[in-house]
């Protein structure tokens, strides 16, 4: 069975690991290195190892990326981990044949960054999701979605390799299934619900406020820490990146004593900070300043 395999991130490089073990016939067409993804792979090295056909579009849309899907015949199209909406002339040629992937409660929270916002929301849950391809966000009908627990203590790489030994299992199911019946089997979605749209996240999200409270500025950090550029906060007006933090037992002197939000109370092991409902401890910093006690940050 010919597959092609479209994306650029880390993820795509784990999906395609397992489909090269499936012994499937494969072409990877990849893009540059962009500014949406933090988390980008190159894909090229592992394709030249591994003899896989590989092609850098410089427009997934364009003609020359159609011709070379098209020349090479493929049986289906898997678009897993690309940040590029895929256009009419490639869903109107493939229709029904083009997968994509997405990990959230699909039609709910559509759209960009979708592990961030759930570990930075607080969801007790996230989606291994995949759909058909159509003209949409995110739109198209399910053909699997698996729910995946988000606990407390798991950060953004944890969830990330959750997702994709879920989404490697589903895959399977996908392509035994087509190898045997020549078609996928998609749910038919019995109501109209639109969802909703997450927006681009930028710079400014990933900022710590530590008039925010404990609970809030752990998710944050968990939600951008590997393989994401990790959580900030200012010091001296420089950002400095935080990608592990955890709740304090640091006990105030006195109970009269009322440390401001922001505050640096200890500097053994770490920084000690009060935030608005009590006090969080950083084991490092990148780059690494020398904060004192008494500073605010």
């Amino acid at each position: 069975m010919r597959i092609v395999l479209i994306g650029n991130i880390f993820f795509t490089y784990l999906i395609l690991k397992f489909l090269k073990k499936k012994k499937f016939q494969l072409f990877v067409i990849s893009s540059n290195k962009n500014k949406f993804n933090s988390d980008s792979y190159d894909l090229k090295s592992f394709c030249k190892k591994n003899q896989i056909k590989f092609y850098k579009s410089l427009d997934i849309n364009n003609n020359d990326t159609f011709l070379k899907i098209n020349n090479y015949n493929p049986n289906l199209i898997l678009c897993i981990g690309f940040s590029y909406l895929i256009k009419d002339k490639l869903i109107n040629k493939y229709k029904n044949k083009i997968i994509g992937y997405h990990p959230t409660n699909l039609p709910y929270n559509r759209g960009r960054h979708p592990i961030i916002w759930s570990i930075s929301l607080g969801l007790k849950s996230i989606y291994s999701c995949l759909f058909l391809l159509d003209k949409g966000i995110d739109t198209g009908k399910i053909i699997k979605k698996k729910k995946i627990k988000i606990s407390k203590d798991l950060f953004a790489i944890d969830v990330y390799r959750k997702l994709a030994i879920t989404a490697k299992n589903q895959l399977n199911d996908i392509l035994k299934y087509y190898k045997k019946n020549k078609k996928i089997n998609y749910k038919i979605e019995k109501n109209n619900i639109k969802g909703n749209i997450w927006r681009k996240r930028n710079f400014e999200d990933g900022k710590i406020d530590w008039r925010m409270g404990k609970a809030s500025i752990i998710n944050l950090v968990r939600a951008l820490s590997t393989p994401y550029p990790g959580a900030h906060f200012l010091y001296k007006n420089k950002p400095i990146k935080v990608f592990k933090i955890y709740e304090s037992n640091y006990v105030k002197k006195s109970v009269f004593l009322f440390d401001e939000p922001g505050k640096v109370v200890d500097t053994k092991n770490g920084l000690t900070i009060r935030c608005y409902d009590g006090y969080l401890k950083i084991k490092n910093t990148f780059p690494s300043p020398n904060i004192q006690i008494g500073d605010y940050l």
